[in-house]
């Protein structure tokens, strides 16, 4: 059996550029906008049955834009699942709304694993920080950068003409960017069990019907007690990596009518 495409991916993106009179507007109209928010770069890695591929970059300015987005859209197209941190309240809409309208259309369905929204359900950290996570779980912790400084330094240097200072903001801020993605593997792996939306069971396309262990695909199942729904019972098991799955077909429950 293959198992799914995971592709795990962190967007960066300009801040929008607008004329106000005020530090603290309680409204910024849309004529007062001077550039519009956009996607900058992203970074983002596959992973099938466990083996990672190359880490990929891209930039509008190490690469273009054009290909910078290509890039991204033709990644996703081909994910089983999209996963990141507020994947699904940032990355995403804003990652399909630039597809949106620079018409490279919708890329095909995926199933997105958004680890904050994973944190927010299942536990109760004082933080809900990528980089705070980071530190928790895994002693580690985001690179070092302040990403609304280094692109006011960016700005900085285009406008002064410096570009040897510029390529080495640019390197810099790609390191930041794919820090975050190997970031998201190793909390991936923290959260595994709580990870509801990822079930291996759903790719077997070479004929087999065994049950596998939903979050990583090993065949050692051992029972582990029953899940109870309002109409039906279903056998759990669980695998030598403490995951739990639940079998396909009920065991009893309410006869339909």
């Amino acid at each position: 059996m293959t198992g799914p495409l995971i592709f795990a991916y962190d967007v960066e993106c300009a801040p929008a550029l607008a004329w106000t009179y005020d530090l603290f507007p309680k409204f910024i109209g849309i004529d007062q906008v001077v550039e519009h928010p956009r996607v900058i770069s992203f970074a983002g890695q596959f992973e099938q049955d466990g083996v990672k591929k190359p880490l990929v970059f891209r930039s509008e300015y190490h690469h273009s834009r054009d290909e910078m987005l290509a890039k991204l859209w033709e990644m996703q197209d081909q994910a089983d699942y999209v996963m990141g941190w507020n994947s699904q309240g940032f990355d995403d809409p804003y990652v399909m709304g630039e597809f949106s309208l620079e018409g490279l259309g919708r890329p095909a369905p995926f199933t997105p694993i958004d680890l904050m929204r994973v944190e927010k359900r299942n536990f109760r950290l004082l933080s809900r920080k990528l980089d705070y996570a980071a530190i928790r779980y895994l002693n580690d912790r985001k690179d070092g950068v302040n990403a609304l400084h280094m692109w006011l330094d960016i700005k900085a240097a285009e406008e002064g003409g410096d570009e040897a200072r510029l390529r080495r903001l640019w390197n810099k801020f790609a390191k930041y960017n794919k820090k975050d993605v190997t970031l998201l593997w190793d909390i991936r792996d923290s959260f595994l069990p709580w990870i509801d939306s990822l079930n291996f069971n759903n790719f077997q396309d070479d004929g087999e019907s065994r049950l596998v262990c939903a979050k990583c695909n090993s065949p050692e199942l051992t029972k582990r007690g029953l899940y109870r729904t309002s109409r039906s019972v279903f056998q759990v098991y669980r695998c030598p990596q403490g995951h739990q799955t639940r079998a396909v077909k009920r065991e009893s429950g309410v006869q339909g009518v």
